[in-house]
């Protein structure tokens, strides 16, 4: 028999170490548009709607359904959307990178027993402003934690651990940053966030607030993409990482700009899109 996953498998049931897992949703965009007509219909059937077919449509051009189901005894066509704000994006791709670059410059040498989660804060009252941080700058803001590590070590590494919290004084590093608090890993937990030499770090600046003009934008990108479908039901979804979570005041938008479209139905997808949080993490909601 031939052996299955190759020489490992990339991922197990277990707990294993932070890594960023990949999408779950691969593929070309026929395959992507099933998986989520699959979860589309998942719900309908726990609302006791009787679903006996699911198929993609190989010939969608022209305001042509994506996929097409048959719910109660009706076949229904279904357009699929995803609403991606530029912005969040944005600021998570900058905070990836930073993130790596701060982790380039800790010392190969420090000493650290336990896995720790280093939490780095952005100013709250310029919350969305891309922090400014060029190598010199980041340079201390390493010395500075490496040099708080040391100075709390009994607190963090000690049999009663506890997390430490400080402000930013210096004025330069304030750019970056406004407060950091270290918090010691639980034995036998790993931390949700990527590390290197046992610090874990979480820089906050990628939490922030949509911006509602962004969602504006987006939301007539789609309505003028839709225009003229001939299918009754319009089926959005979105990554609720990309929406920072917040899924409900996305929806509460877009029933307020969708209620006067031709589409008779709309519902509102979100999910987790990758392969540790998917099952289980979608969120439907009606539109119209």
């Amino acid at each position: 028999m031939k052996k299955l996953g190759g020489k490992s498998f990339k991922f197990s049931g277990s707990m294993l170490p932070y890594q960023k897992p990949p999408p779950a949703l691969t593929g070309d965009k026929q395959s992507k548009e099933f998986i989520l007509t699959m979860v589309f219909a998942h719900t309908l059937h726990y609302n006791g709607v009787k679903i006996t077919k699911i198929e993609v449509n190989e010939d969608d051009s022209h305001g042509k359904p994506d996929t097409i189901m048959n719910a109660n005894g009706d076949e229904i066509g279904i357009q699929l959307t995803k609403i991606s704000l530029n912005d969040p994006l944005r600021r998570i791709n900058i905070s990836e990178r930073q993130t790596n670059e701060i982790f380039n410059l800790i010392p190969q040498d420090i000493d650290i027993p336990k896995p720790i989660n280093v939490y780095i804060y952005l100013n709250s009252v310029n919350k969305n402003a891309i922090p400014k941080g060029n190598l010199k700058r980041k340079k201390k803001l390493v010395e500075l934690i490496a040099s708080k590590i040391e100075e709390e070590r009994k607190n963090i590494f000690g049999d009663n651990p506890e997390f430490v919290g400080f402000a930013v004084e210096d004025s330069d590093l304030k750019k970056m940053a406004s407060s950091i608090t270290i918090n010691p890993v639980n034995s036998g937990y790993f931390s949700p966030f990527y590390g290197k030499n046992g610090i874990h770090i979480n820089y906050e600046f990628d939490v922030h607030d949509w911006d509602e003009d962004d969602l504006n934008k987006e939301i007539e990108r789609i309505i003028k993409s839709k225009k003229g479908g001939t299918e009754d039901l319009l089926l959005i979804w979105a990554d609720r990482f990309e929406l920072l979570y917040q899924d409900e005041e996305v929806a509460n938008v877009l029933r307020e700009k969708f209620s006067r479209t031709s589409f008779k139905q709309i519902y509102f997808l979100t999910l987790f899109d990758r392969v540790d949080m998917f099952m289980g993490s979608w969120r439907i909601r009606k539109i119209k």
